[in-house]
């Protein structure tokens, strides 16, 4: 992401590491990207299957407001700023995208390949 620019980067996570992994900015063209990072075979959670925007949006607000797990002390100092400063670079940037970064990671040497890279769209809802 760094090499498409996307420099000014927070991540939105509460005390026990749950929420929005990446939220990148580049600075020259206000583009936004949102990335959650999944090793090997990992699933989205049924909240993450929503869809990045949706995710994103609802775990941006909670972390802002300090609802839900975001309530549960002690959170990173830096929880709500982070949050209140990525809800601006989303609501002024020109684009934005949501991926997901399937990354595989060597179980014995903990070495890390190279991520695919997929949109984080809502997954189609299960048909009887």
């Amino acid at each position: 992401m760094k090499a498409q620019g996307h420099t000014d980067v927070v991540q939105v996570q509460n005390n026990s590491g749950h929420g929005v992994d990446v939220i990148a900015r580049n600075p020259k063209t206000g583009a936004v990207k949102c990335v959650e990072v999944k090793a090997n075979t990992s699933k989205l959670s049924p909240d993450q299957a929503k869809g990045g925007e949706w995710y994103v949006n609802d775990r941006l607000d909670r972390a802002a407001s300090g609802t839900g797990h975001n309530k549960i002390p002690p959170n990173p100092a830096e929880l709500k700023a982070n949050a209140n400063k990525a809800k601006d670079w989303i609501n002024d940037a020109p684009q934005v995208d949501y991926e997901v970064h399937q990354v595989p990671v060597d179980n014995q040497t903990g070495a890390v390949g190279t991520p695919n890279v997929s949109p984080w769209n809502p997954k189609p809802p299960k048909t009887k």
